[in-house]
């Protein structure tokens, strides 16, 4: 078996060998344990303007200030197709940045504890 290799994609980091994605980052990775544990938390909603339509990017940007969140705003609102699904007056849950980040620490955490985690 080949030796895995790591990049990283505009969505998430990834692990993949010959044969394409092994694994990923944690969030992305344990999708059943992340909205489990977003249910209860407090999630922020709000409407897509005009200008943001098409650019989980930009929306990212005004809501975390870094445009690299947006795979989390795109996982937790169930986005496959960013471009044809954000439009103007979509209501989005966005998740407090806090949370995100506690989630993922619980996933360090658990593989310190022996568990098998991917991390970042």
């Amino acid at each position: 078996m080949a030796k895995p290799s790591y990049n990283r994609t505009n969505f998430f980091d990834t692990q993949t060998d010959n044969n394409g994605i092994v694994s990923s980052d944690p969030i992305a990775f344990d999708f059943k344990e992340f909205f489990e544990f977003m249910r209860t938390k407090r999630i922020k909603q709000r409407r897509i303007s005009e200008s943001e339509e098409g650019a989980p990017d930009l929306i990212s940007f005004q809501e975390y200030g870094s445009e690299q969140y947006w795979w989390v705003i795109m996982l937790i609102n169930k986005i496959q197709d960013p471009i044809n699904e954000l439009t103007a007056g979509t209501l989005l849950a966005i998740p407090r940045l806090s949370d995100v980040e506690e989630f993922r620490q619980s996933r360090i955490s658990a593989q310190t504890r022996g568990q098998t985690v991917i991390l970042r």
